[in-house]
C-alpha cells in the first residue's frame, strides 16, 4: 500500500449529511488496533463537528465482563428482531460454513445477529457511525471457525450487500507478530486466536491473515462487478495513532468526492 496522505486543511469529510450519514466498519485481526482507531478518528471527527455519532463499542461493549456483554448483546438483539429477524435468518443460512461443534454453530448465528442489530439500530436512527465489529469482520470470524475451505464460501450475499452500500470500509493491515505482541499482554480474550493454545501459533495466525486478505479481495470485486469504485480504505496498522487518523480522513474525503479510495483490485 502507498504511504499514508493528509487531509486537505479545512475540508473535513462530510460525515453528517442528512440523506446520507457516513457509516465506517472497520476490519483487521485481533490486537490490529481496530477499536483505539475508530475511537481515535470518533475523537477527532466529533472535535470538528460535534453534532453526535454512534460508536459500535457503546452498543456492543466488548470491553467489559463476560456477563455483561451477553446482556447487552441478548438486549441489542430482541430490540431490534422485529426489524431483522427475517433478514438475519437468510443471511446466516448464506454465512455460515461447517462448524466443528453445535456451540461453534450458535456462535455464528449469535455473531450475524449481533451485528445485523447494531447496524438495524444505526440504520434507524439516521446517524454517522463507527462500527469497529462490522460485518467483515463476522464474516472472517464465521469462516475462521469453519471447517471447510477457510479462504471462500460463506457471506457472499453480505459481502455483495457491503459493495452496494454506502458504507466505507477501514482495513488494518498488521503481521501477526505486531498482533500477538500486543494481546500478550492483555487479560481480556475476545477472540480464539488469544486462548492459550493459539496465541503464539503462527501458522494460525497467517491462515487468519490469509483469510482477511481474502475477504477484502471478495468485497473489491464485488465494487468492480457493480462498476463502483471500492470504498475500502487500508491503514498501517504500525502507523502512529495521528498519522493513521489523518490518513483516513483524506481517504474518506476522497472517496465522498467521487475519487475512489486506494485499494486495487
Amino acid at each position: 500500500m502507498t504511504g499514508p496522505v493528509r487531509p486537505p486543511d479545512g475540508a473535513p469529510p462530510a460525515f453528517w449529511a442528512a440523506t446520507d450519514p457516513t457509516h465506517i466498519e472497520f476490519f483487521g485481526l485481533p490486537g490490529s488496533g481496530k477499536t483505539t482507531l475508530a475511537r481515535r478518528l470518533l475523537a477527532e471527527v466529533v472535535a470538528r463537528h460535534p453534532s453526535g455519532a454512534m460508536f459500535g463499542p457503546h452498543l456492543v461493549p466488548d470491553g467489559t465482563a463476560l456477563p455483561a456483554r451477553i446482556l447487552a448483546k441478548s438486549w441489542l438483539i430482541l430490540a431490534e428482531a422485529p426489524h431483522v429477524g427475517g433478514p438475519c435468518l437468510r443471511a446466516w443460512r448464506d454465512a455460515r460454513m461447517r462448524q466443528p461443534t453445535p456451540l461453534d454453530t450458535l456462535r455464528t448465528f449469535v455473531t450475524l445477529a449481533t451485528v445485523m442489530s447494531l447496524y438495524s439500530r444505526i440504520e434507524r436512527r439516521g446517524q454517522p457511525a463507527m462500527i469497529d465489529q462490522g460485518y467483515l469482520q463476522a464474516i472472517w470470524s464465521i469462516r475462521l471457525r469453519g471447517t471447510g475451505d477457510a479462504g471462500s464460501g460463506g457471506g457472499a450475499a453480505l459481502l455483495r450487500r457491503a459493495a452496494a452500500t454506502s458504507r466505507i470500509h477501514v482495513v488494518l493491515e498488521a503481521d501477526p507478530a505486531t498482533c500477538i505482541a500486543r494481546l500478550t499482554g492483555r487479560a481480556s480474550r475476545h477472540s480464539r486466536l488469544q486462548q492459550p493454545d493459539r496465541i503464539h501459533d503462527r501458522g494460525r495466525w497467517d491462515d487468519a491473515r490469509s483469510l482477511q486478505v481474502s475477504i477484502v479481495e471478495d468485497l473489491a470485486h464485488e465494487y468492480a462487478r457493480l462498476a463502483k469504485p471500492a470504498r475500502i480504505v487500508n491503514v498501517d496498522a504500525t502507523w502512529a495513532p495521528k498519522m493513521a487518523v489523518e490518513h483516513v480522513l483524506a481517504a474518506i474525503t476522497s472517496i465522498q468526492a467521487g475519487q475512489g479510495s486506494d485499494h486495487a483490485v
